[in-house]
């Protein structure tokens, strides 16, 4: 069994997100393939903080 990820959220903003966010979509939109990587390597982080059964931690 693989241990849980950390969770990193104690220090991150709202605003860090919606910018990570906006930054990914902005660059699909743009059809811009070196913008995607790079935004999501940054939005990517976030995806640790999802809990695909919808369960709370």
């Amino acid at each position: 069994m693989t241990p849980a990820p950390t969770i990193f959220l104690g220090a991150a903003r709202a605003s860090t997100f919606i910018r990570d966010r906006n930054n990914l979509r902005a660059a699909i939109r743009d059809h811009d393939t070196d913008r995607i990587e790079a935004a999501w390597d940054k939005f990517e982080r976030w995806t640790d903080c999802i809990d695909p059964n919808g369960a709370t931690a």
